[in-house]
């Protein structure tokens, strides 16, 4: 229930964010764009380090509780480097036309630029969920209620005790029934972490191919 809590709801706040950045930095007229987006990429080669990140996750109040679990890493640099390519691909003269015809901003985001935008969206839909579906660190780090682990969590205990149970000697089992045993572990996490991303792909496919094309290649 974590993880698909952790998913959901971390993917569509992850989109909202991206493109709430992405979009006006796509603006060439926007005041200190470009300032802002060399700090944007600033941060893709240089952190705080974990030290810091704990202690601002402690004092704003979300440590050991599930937003811990994504809000430390809600939104990927890269991601919006992505859409705000897109979004400076799209031509001028439809957002011309809709301030012409009385539109603000906000409106012509919401009614231009995102129903142009659904491939790109649903490229950077399935990164974030993707990540947030096989994300395990932040409950390593920020969780103490075992309730509120991730699914990868729990996975990845269970690969490390049955780890440290086949290298110990406790067992009578023979060597080609540890070695059998544990390979059907792993084989059995990799399926449950795997089925659920790969039962949503193949209907974002075809957004998949275009928008990667789209927001590599133009911008």
């Amino acid at each position: 229930r974590t993880t698909v809590f952790v998913t959901v709801v971390g993917t569509f706040l992850g989109v909202i964010c991206s493109v709430a950045a992405a979009y006006p930095l796509s603006k060439k007229d926007l005041p200190g764009g470009k300032f802002f987006f060399n700090m944007m990429l600033f941060t893709m080669f240089f952190s705080g380090g974990l030290i810091p990140l704990f202690f601002v996750v402690k004092h704003v109040g979300i440590y050991n509780t599930r937003w811990a679990n994504f809000l430390p890493y809600l939104i990927s640099t890269y991601n919006v480097i992505i859409m705000r390519s897109f979004f400076a691909s799209l031509p001028e003269s439809l957002e011309e036309a809709a301030l012409i015809d009385g539109a603000n901003e906000g409106q012509i985001l919401r009614h231009v630029i995102l129903p142009l935008s659904k491939p790109v969206l649903a490229v950077i839909a399935l990164y974030y969920a993707v990540g947030h579906w096989n994300s395990w660190f932040p409950s390593m780090v920020f969780i103490r209620n075992t309730k509120l682990y991730t699914l990868q969590y729990v996975l990845r205990g269970i690969l490390i005790t049955n780890s440290t149970s086949v290298a110990s000697g406790d067992n009578v089992l023979s060597v080609q029934e540890i070695s059998f045993a544990s390979e059907l572990v792993k084989y059995c996490t990799i399926v449950i972490s795997t089925l659920p991303i790969m039962c949503v792909y193949p209907f974002l496919t075809k957004y998949f191919e275009k928008g990667v094309m789209i927001g590599a290649v133009k911008g």
